[in-house]
């Protein structure tokens, strides 16, 4: 399936930017929704969509991408109204199509994302470092029998259908790197390995994860190691007894791992709330200090707000299916809109720095999230679905325009109360009307 990203470097030496992501994967997403073979590597049945029907597979596609988190046939019907088109389907119509594909046409387009993030050269870094973090989640489904059997169950009783889920993030540039949705069984540690081997196919560079405590392994540290990644990784007390009784704020012990020994740095340093914040990491003394851990650490808490904005503002959990197939595409459809939404953010949020620069204001500002979302509503898929490039830019340029008048203060330092809600946000049964 990855034979489709041969697009993103077509872009030969010409130079571009971040901010040029954004028209890039809309012109990459274009180009591939439309290719014959994306079609055929898509669908479950070489008998599937080989005639023209009212949904077809450009359509279906796009259909998904469009942020569906409404009544379905009030969605339906507004999609068909948007695109022009004199007909219209039945949710039981989609329904029926949906099951035709599996969900990797929608992995690929996240993929796409990934990869074209990945190539830009002008993404941010800490002295030279591309920061990422691994963190999972738990995602709510409806209580549907297939589900269950399928993902498992949390609560009490073990009576609440629910995924696990994570993600690799890229929290310099809050671009997702890599995500996948298991089992709620299915360890976090488990998951973060394969995240591992995703980021060494997609080719390391000078890459650091950051790790929360909980991931702590010797099993994992060593495939860190072997692979070439950088990692930085808060211990819980306990995890290593040589690591606890370490009185130097910055030291190095020993973990054997199969028999091969690897020399671990470790860094303590005072919480404000007087307790003692120990983490290990490959990097050497030489180039980082012990004070730039405190700071690289907290560099992880973007991965946290990713989950909101992915769980609050995407409706992550707002599935428009039964299914555990549906279940998957909905999931893969979010990491793409959440990508594009950060792409989208690039462009807007330079275009806020342009227009402030000679102003002298209290807080530098940048681009509202909620607004962003909503304008992409509908946009998005109809920039992907316009075949003249012309028309597309024009199109994006006043729905940029829009969503850079939308601005919110950045106010630097603010912290919050972390606060886990288990309790599921959306039922198939009680959809929005809006």
């Amino acid at each position: 399936m990855d034979t489709f990203l041969w697009y993103i470097f077509d872009y030969g030496c010409v130079e571009m930017s971040k901010i040029d992501l954004l028209s890039r994967a809309i012109d990459l997403v274009s180009t591939t929704i439309r290719d014959y073979d994306f079609l055929c590597s898509s669908r479950n049945d070489p008998t599937y969509f080989t005639r023209k029907g009212k949904i077809g597979f450009v359509n279906l596609i796009a259909f998904t991408l469009n942020f569906v988190r409404r009544s379905l046939q009030l969605e339906i019907d507004s999609f068909f109204n948007r695109i022009h088109s004199d007909e219209s389907t039945t949710k039981q119509a989609f329904s029926q199509a949906r099951q035709k594909i599996s969900y990797e046409p929608f992995k690929i387009l996240f993929d796409t994302t990934t990869q074209l993030a990945r190539s830009e050269d002008s993404m941010d870094t800490f002295k030279g470092l591309r920061v990422s973090a691994i963190d999972g989640t738990t995602i709510a489904l409806e209580n549907m029998p297939e589900l269950v059997d399928y993902f498992g169950c949390s609560g009490a009783g073990s009576t609440a259908a629910t995924a696990r889920a994570s993600a690799l993030y890229d929290v310099l540039n809050e671009v997702v790197l890599d995500a996948c949705i298991d089992t709620f069984s299915c360890g976090e540690r488990k998951l973060a390995s394969q995240h591992i081997l995703r980021l060494q196919s997609m080719g390391i560079s000078n890459d650091l994860i950051i790790f929360d405590r909980g991931y702590a392994s010797a099993k994992l540290i060593s495939q860190l190691f072997e692979s070439g990644i950088h990692f930085l990784m808060r211990v819980k007390c306990k995890f290593n007894k040589e690591i606890d009784a370490l009185a130097s704020s910055d030291g190095f012990v020993k973990i054997t791992h199969k028999r091969k020994v690897y020399r671990i740095r470790v860094v303590k340093f005072p919480l404000p709330s007087g307790e003692i914040e120990t983490l290990i990491t490959d990097l050497p003394q030489e180039t980082f200090a012990t004070s730039d851990f405190k700071a690289l650490y907290f560099r992880r808490w973007p991965i946290e707000t990713r989950y909101d904005t992915l769980k609050i503002k995407l409706q992550l959990e707002n599935f428009t299916g039964k299914t555990v197939l549906s279940v998957f595409q909905d999931f893969y459809a979010s990491m793409f809109l959440s990508n594009m939404a950060t792409f989208t953010k690039y462009v807007t949020d330079a275009e806020i720095q342009k227009d402030n620069a000679d102003k002298n204001l209290d807080y530098e500002y940048k681009t509202n999230g909620n607004i962003l979302i909503g304008k992409l509503k509908d946009n998005l898929v109809l920039a992907i679905l316009e075949p003249d490039s012309k028309k597309r830019e024009q199109a994006l340029k006043k729905v940029l325009a829009e969503i850079a008048k939308n601005r919110t203060p950045i106010r630097p330092d603010r912290q919050f109360e972390r606060k886990i809600p288990r309790k599921k946000r959306f039922f198939m049964n009680k959809k929005s009307a809006l």
